[in-house]
C-alpha cells in the first residue's frame, strides 16, 4: 500500500515508517498539516495514518480539508484517548482510532481490514 503517515514526533514517525516499509508499504511521512495537504494534491495514496495533535492543525481538522479532495481511508493514532476523542475521529471520517503509543501488531490488523473490508474469512477445514 501506498501510506501517507502524518507525525510531527521526528523520532516515532521514523521507527512506524520503517516498521510499514518492512511490510512491504511504501511510506511518505509529513509532519505537519499543511506538508500533508500538499502531498495529497500530489500524490494519490491507498491509506493515511494520523497524529492527531500536529502542531500546525488538528488532524480532525486535517482530514476534513484532505476529505475536500479524495476519499483516502485513514487511521488516526493519538494519545488522545478518551471515548470523546475516538467519537470525534470517526465523525471526522477516520475509519480507526488507535492508541498511542501503538501496538505495531493491531496497527497491522488495523491496515489489513480497512484495505480489504469485504474480504470474506478464511474457510473453515
Amino acid at each position: 500500500m501506498r501510506i501517507l503517515l502524518i507525525e510531527d514526533h521526528h523520532d516515532s514517525a521514523d521507527s512506524l515508517a520503517r516498521l510499514l516499509r518492512r511490510g512491504g508499504h511504501a511510506v511518505q511521512v509529513a509532519a505537519l498539516g499543511a506538508e500533508a495537504l500538499r502531498a495529497c494534491e500530489t500524490a494519490d495514496f491507498d491509506l493515511i495514518i494520523s497524529d492527531i495533535g500536529l502542531p500546525d492543525l488538528d488532524g480532525w481538522e486535517l482530514l476534513g480539508r484532505i476529505r475536500r479532495h479524495c476519499n483516502t481511508p485513514a487511521i488516526a493514532l493519538t494519545a488522545f484517548v478518551a471515548p470523546v476523542d475516538e467519537a470525534r475521529s470517526r465523525a471526522a471520517g477516520f475509519a480507526a482510532h488507535l492508541a498511542k503509543p501503538v501496538n505495531f501488531d493491531v496497527l497491522k490488523q488495523t491496515i489489513a481490514r480497512i484495505a480489504e473490508p469485504d474480504a470474506d474469512p478464511p474457510a473453515k477445514a
